[in-house]
C-alpha cells in the first residue's frame, strides 16, 4: 500500500510547474538580514516539495491534516530541521496529549511511528511573510538518526484516526497557505514549499440587510443583502431564494430573487423611498433564514445625514493581526456595509508597511460611496490613541511622550481618539487630555467592552471619570478588530458578533465633512446595530457646549431602534436623571430639567431588548448667570495644566469668559525664584490653549501663576525626567 502512495506522489511531483518549484516568498525583514537569509537557500531537486491533504476545509472545524514530503538526495541528518508554517489563526499544535485537539505526530517510511524528531511550536517566527503572533510555525529537529533520499515523511496534525480530536481550523474563510522548508544543520535551506488551502464558510446562518440611514426621498438608493455563516464569513455558495416585505412604512420592494453562485452570498438591490417616515424591511428565504434592516429615515439632500463607520481597525500589518489591508477595506465596504472607516495600524510598524497601507486606503476612498480616513494607533507602553487625518499621506509619530504627540497632531492638523480607555493593559491617563486635538473617546470597543464606568484596575480612566473632571469630548464606537474585519468582533465565540461602530452627522460622505463633524463631536456610538439617535438641549444637538438664558434646559430626543427599546436613560452629571421604558422600536421625549443649577452635562444612553446599546455624545450646559459669577470670583477651574506630572513642556488650558484679555504668566521654583515670565493674549471668547516649552528646566516642583484683571490663579507643576 505504501508503494502505491509513493507512486501517487511521484506523479503529482511530475505535474508541478517549474514556477511552483522555484517560488520563494521573501520575508518582511530588514534588507541585509533578508539577503543573508536567502543566500543560504540551496536549489535541490523537485523532491523537496511538500504536499497538503486535505486542501479544502470548513472554518472552525476539526480535521486530520497531513503534510507529506519525500526527501531528495541530501536526505536528513542529525539536527536538520523541518519547518511548517500554519495559515494565520490556525490554533497551536501540541505533542503532549494525543487525545486532545491539535496533537501532532510524525510518521517516516524508514522508522514508522518511532519518535525520531524533537518538536516545538513557535509564534512570530514565520518561514515567510510578515511576523505576526497569530501564525504558528512547527519546528521538527531530527534526533540522532539519519533519513535518506526517497524516504517519506508524513506530518500528522489532529490524529482523529487514533483517538485524537483533530486539528482546529481558522474561523476565517478564504484562501490561505501552509509553507514548509528544511533548515539544514550546515546552514543551508531548501526551497520553500507553498501549499494552498481553501477555507470554506460554515452553513448559512444569518441575513444582513443594510440601507443608507437617511436616503434622499425619490432618489434610488442601495439595499445591500449579505448572507453569512455564524462566524461572519460571506456564504459564497448560497443559492437560496429571498423575498422582501415592509415592516414599517411602505416602499416598492424588489421582486423575489434566487442567489447565484457568482453572487458569493452578496447582492445589491436599488429601492426608492418616497416619504420621510421611518422604514424597516425584512428579508427571508425559503428556509426561514431572515434579517431585518437598520431603521431608515429618508431626509432631503440639504439635511445632515447619518453615516456609519469603524474608528479603529487593523490588518496583518499590525504584528498580532491577520488579513491584508486589501481584505480589510473590501470587508468593511462590501460585507459589513460601512460608509467609512479609520485605517489605524499600530505606530510601531515600519515605514514601508505604513506607506503601503495608506496607498491601499487611498485607492478605496471614493466620495459619496465609501470613505477611508488615514491614520494610526499611537502605541505607547501604557496609553494607546487613535490618530487620524483627512489627508492622503499623513505623517506617523512614534515618540512615546504624549505631550509631543499632541503637539505633532496639532501641528499637522490631525485628530485624536482615546482608545479603549479602561483597558487593563493600555488605559487612558486623562491627566494628559488635550481638548484641542483629543476630540473623542471610545465608549465601546473590542469584544463588546464598555468604557463608560470606572475599572478598579485602572482608576480614573473611564469616560464618566473624565467627564466629572469637566473634560469635553464626544463618544465613538470601534471594533479594534485585528483580523481585517471592521465592525465585527474578533472572537468567533462572542455572544454579539457586531461591536463598536460610530454614527457621524454630515451632509456629505467625504473625508472633509466626516473629519469636520468628528472634530465638533457631532457623532455617537453603538455596539454595532444602527440605532438612529437624536438628542438635543434647547434645540442644540449632541456634542455642543451651550449657554442658556432661560431658567431650565429643555431636553428632547428621538430614538429609532433596530430592535425593541428596553430603556432610554437621560444621564446628567453621570447620574440617571430620567429613565423611560418604551417597549417599542420608536420613541420620542421632551423634558425640562427643573433641577438644573449653573452647569451640567447630559447624554443619552439606550439599551435594546437584544442587548445592543447606544450613547449620544454629551451636551454641556451653562447658564449665563453661572458664567458671570465665575469670572467675578475664584476661577481656578478655568485653568488646567497637562501633562502634569510631565517633562519640560506642557499645555496651559484657559477658559475665561472674556475677549482681548491679557494674562501675565509667571513661573517660580519652591523657594520663590522666578523661572519664567510671559504675557499671553486671549483673542477669542472661551477656551484657548498655550504650549509652554522650557528645555533647560530641572526636575522638581514649580508654581505657575496667572494674573488677569483682579484675579490671581496659582497651579502646581511637577517636572520629571
Amino acid at each position: 500500500m505504501l508503494n502505491y502512495l509513493f507512486i501517487f506522489y511521484f506523479l503529482l511531483l511530475a505535474s508541478l510547474s517549474t514556477a511552483q518549484h522555484q517560488e520563494i516568498q521573501q520575508c518582511e525583514h530588514d534588507n541585509s538580514e533578508r539577503n543573508t537569509h536567502y543566500a543560504r537557500y540551496a536549489n535541490f531537486s523537485a523532491f523537496n516539495q511538500f504536499f497538503l491533504s486535505p486542501d479544502t476545509v470548513t472554518v472552525n472545524t476539526l480535521y486530520d491534516v497531513e503534510i507529506i514530503h519525500i526527501l531528495d538526495s541530501k536526505g536528513l541528518k542529525k539536527n536538520d530541521k523541518v519547518r511548517i508554517q500554519f495559515p494565520s489563526l490556525w490554533t497551536e499544535p501540541q505533542d503532549t496529549n494525543s487525545k486532545e485537539r491539535n496533537f501532532v505526530s510524525v510518521y517516516t517510511s524508514r522508522f514508522g511511528a518511532l519518535s525520531v524528531f524533537d518538536f516545538i511550536s513557535k509564534t512570530a517566527y514565520p518561514i515567510t511573510g510578515i511576523k505576526t503572533s497569530r501564525t504558528y510555525t512547527s519546528f521538527f529537529t531530527l534526533l540522532d538518526y539519519e533519513l535518506f533520499s526517497g524516504d517519506t515523511l508524513i506530518f500528522r496534525y489532529g490524529s482523529k484516526k487514533s483517538g485524537g480530536k483533530g486539528q482546529i481550523t481558522s474561523y476565517l474563510s478564504g484562501t490561505d497557505y501552509f509553507y514548509a522548508d528544511i533548515q539544514y544543520a550546515d546552514g543551508l535551506y531548501s526551497e520553500i514549499s507553498k501549499m494552498l488551502v481553501h477555507e470554506i464558510p460554515a452553513d448559512p446562518f444569518k441575513i444582513m440587510v443594510f440601507s443608507f440611514s437617511n436616503p434622499t426621498p425619490n432618489l434610488s438608493s442601495p439595499l445591500k443583502i449579505i448572507v453569512t455563516d455564524k462566524y461572519n464569513n460571506p456564504s459564497i455558495g448560497y443559492t437560496g431564494t429571498i423575498g422582501f416585505s415592509n415592516l414599517d412604512g411602505t416602499v416598492e420592494l424588489p421582486a423575489s430573487y434566487t442567489f447565484q453562485p457568482a453572487d458569493s452570498g452578496r447582492k445589491v438591490f436599488y429601492i426608492t423611498f418616497k416619504d420621510t417616515l421611518v422604514h424597516r424591511l425584512k428579508v427571508q428565504d425559503e428556509n426561514n433564514l431572515s434579517g431585518i434592516s437598520n431603521p431608515v429615515l429618508p431626509k432631503n439632500s440639504d439635511k445632515l445625514k447619518i453615516w456609519w463607520g469603524d474608528m479603529h481597525t487593523h490588518s496583518l500589518y499590525s504584528n498580532h493581526g491577520t488579513g491584508m489591508p486589501e481584505q480589510l477595506f473590501y470587508y468593511g465596504k462590501n460585507v459589513t456595509g460601512l460608509d467609512f472607516l479609520v485605517y489605524s495600524e499600530h505606530s510601531y510598524i515600519n515605514d514601508s508597511l505604513y506607506a503601503e497601507g495608506i496607498k491601499i486606503s487611498n485607492r478605496y476612498n471614493k466620495d459619496n460611496e465609501f470613505i477611508t480616513l488615514n491614520g494610526y494607533e499611537w502605541s505607547a507602553p501604557i496609553e494607546h490613541k487613535i490618530v487620524f487625518y483627512k489627508d492622503w499621506n499623513p505623517p506617523i509619530f512614534r515618540d512615546s511622550i504624549v505631550g509631543k504627540l499632541f503637539l505633532s497632531v496639532a501641528t499637522n492638523g490631525g485628530s485624536i481618539i482615546a482608545a479603549h480607555p479602561t483597558s487593563s493593559l493600555y488605559y487612558t491617563n486623562w491627566d494628559s487630555h488635550n481638548p484641542d486635538v483629543q476630540h473623542n473617546s471610545e465608549i465601546t470597543g473590542l469584544g463588546g467592552s464598555l468604557h463608560e464606568y470606572p475599572n478598579p484596575a485602572t482608576p480614573g480612566s473611564s469616560v464618566q471619570e473624565a467627564l466629572a473632571r469637566n473634560f469635553v469630548f464626544g463618544f465613538v464606537g470601534s471594533s479594534d478588530n485585528h483580523h481585517s474585519r471592521p465592525g465585527k468582533n474578533m472572537s468567533s465565540f462572542s455572544k454579539q458578533s457586531e461591536v463598536g461602530i460610530t454614527a457621524v452627522f454630515a451632509n456629505e460622505l467625504t473625508r472633509e465633512k466626516l473629519f469636520e463633524s468628528l472634530n465638533i463631536r457631532s457623532n455617537y456610538a453603538t455596539t454595532g446595530e444602527r440605532i438612529l439617535l437624536d438628542f438635543r438641549i434647547n434645540n442644540n444637538s449632541m456634542g455642543n457646549m451651550i449657554t442658556i438664558t432661560g431658567k431650565f434646559p429643555e431636553l428632547s430626543g428621538t430614538v429609532h431602534g433596530q430592535d425593541t427599546l428596553g430603556f432610554v436613560d437621560i444621564i446628567k452629571n453621570n447620574v440617571i436623571l430620567k429613565s423611560f421604558y418604551p417597549g417599542t422600536r420608536d420613541f420620542q421625549f421632551q423634558l425640562s430639567d427643573t433641577s438644573f443649577s449653573k452647569e451640567s452635562y447630559y447624554y443619552l444612553r439606550v439599551l435594546q431588548k437584544n442587548g445592543h446599546r447606544a450613547w449620544s455624545s454629551p451636551v454641556w450646559v451653562s447658564s449665563s448667570s453661572a458664567i458671570h459669577e465665575e469670572t467675578a470670583g475664584n476661577c481656578k477651574k478655568c485653568v488646567d495644566i497637562y501633562p502634569n506630572p510631565g517633562e519640560r513642556s506642557f499645555f496651559l488650558k484657559c477658559n475665561f469668559s472674556s475677549t482681548e484679555l491679557l494674562i501675565n504668566l509667571s513661573m517660580y521654583d519652591m523657594i520663590g525664584n522666578i523661572i519664567q515670565q510671559d504675557e499671553l493674549k486671549q483673542s477669542t471668547f472661551g477656551m484657548f490653549t498655550e504650549f509652554v516649552s522650557l528645555p533647560a528646566l530641572n526636575p522638581g516642583i514649580y508654581l505657575v501663576q496667572l494674573k488677569y484683571l483682579d484675579e490671581t490663579i496659582t497651579k502646581k507643576l511637577v517636572v520629571i525626567d
